[in-house]
């Protein structure tokens, strides 16, 4: 895979679109165990939801000429 054009015009959007559905499940999850009274994996869950949203914000300051 050393076709850049097909690495930023395809494969990087389906990342970034994969980071965001994990994001938003994450946060979801974190939610609902919240509402149920279940409190000690929302800071766990948290972290991975934020490390998740600053590597996919990462990838699109990266590539902000394109």
């Amino acid at each position: 895979m050393n076709n850049p054009e097909l690495c930023t015009g395809v494969i990087l959007p389906i990342h970034i679109f994969l980071a965001g559905i994990c994001d938003v499940s994450m946060e979801t999850i974190r939610g609902i165990s919240i509402a149920k009274g279940i409190t000690y994996p929302a800071p766990i869950i948290a972290f991975f939801e934020i490390v998740i949203w600053l590597l996919a914000r990462e990838v699109v300051m990266r590539d902000l000429s394109n």
